[in-house]
């Protein structure tokens, strides 16, 4: 059988987005100013997002039409990303049901290495977590930098960026190759950042956060994982957060293979972080979801 091409990729997966659902099955979005509600299917998704382009080396490429027709698509990092996903769909589970018993999830090792995977994938794959990146690393264009790599070795002049830019073939395979880069970083493609996932899943724990106060919820956000002040919870010291389900959030802690769960309960500041969590992930995302239109509806940018 001829698999079809999975065109259309999430940044947040569909694995999450359904614990946010209302009981008519769909969850209200504020993208700008509007609010709506939809099907997790159709939110958070971008067409090719990870996919990989490769490029014919061919000469008779070079009229622009022909070019575009040179490319072929590859769909290992989404596979990979999806492979992510699966490893990490039980570990999810287990962290919810557990967090509403009242329970620390108590992931076997097995368990808490796939979550810890996700985890740091989250950081990579989004789109806004990519520019924040790029934006603390300092603003270079590396394309151009190393497009004329060559033409300086070999001692022939090569145009400016203005002027090259002014091709729309360069500007397609510029986009595409950082595209390219964006989608192999999202996938930790790489053993630099696979040494960097190792790190991460050893020198850290989680917390589980679980909403006790009637009508009160989480919401998630295009960013992804959620940055907020680290002494928002007593005696736990989170790095980011990642909203599960709309009364479960999970953050990464600096404690190595150690679980903590933490209730927010209207007597002991609950209210507070929650609003903390909620307004921190409004403040980092261009998009939210949340199970409650009123709640979404309130954050939104509008």
């Amino acid at each position: 059988m001829v698999r079809n091409a999975p065109k259309r990729q999430h940044y947040i997966p569909e694995m999450l987005l359904n614990n946010f659902c209302d009981e008519s099955g769909r969850v209200w979005v504020a993208n700008g100013t509007r609010v709506y509600p939809t099907i997790p299917r159709k939110v958070f998704v971008q067409g090719h997002l990870y996919t990989r382009s490769i490029f014919g080396n061919s000469l008779k490429y070079a009229a622009e039409e022909d070019f575009l027709k040179s490319i072929e698509k590859s769909y290992e990092y989404e596979d990979r990303l999806g492979e992510i996903e699966g490893r990490a769909g039980p570990a999810v589970k287990q962290i919810v049901n557990q967090g509403r018993q009242g329970e620390c999830p108590q992931l076997s090792i097995e368990l808490t290495d796939a979550w810890k995977r996700f985890v740091i994938a989250m950081a990579r794959r989004t789109p806004e977590s990519q520019d924040r990146v790029a934006a603390s690393e300092g603003h270079v264009d590396d394309y151009y930098e190393v497009a004329k790599e060559s033409p300086n070795r070999n001692g022939y002049p090569w145009p400016d960026r203005e002027f090259l830019y002014q091709d729309r073939r360069v500007l397609k395979h510029k986009n595409l190759v950082l595209r390219n880069i964006d989608a192999k970083f999202a996938a930790g493609d790489d053993p630099h950042a696979e040494k960097e996932t190792q790190r991460f899943s050893r020198e850290t724990g989680l917390c589980v956060l679980v909403i006790r106060i009637p009508g009160r919820s989480f919401v998630i956000g295009s960013h992804g994982l959620t940055i907020v002040d680290r002494n928002l919870v007593e005696n736990v010291t989170a790095i980011s957060w990642l909203p599960i389900a709309p009364d479960i959030a999970v953050g990464v802690t600096p404690f190595p293979n150690r679980e903590f769960l933490s209730f927010l309960d209207s007597n002991n500041g609950g209210e507070q972080v929650i609003s903390a969590m909620n307004t921190a992930t409004s403040a980092m995302s261009e998009i939210i979801v949340g199970q409650s239109e009123a709640l979404v509806r309130s954050l939104g940018k509008g």
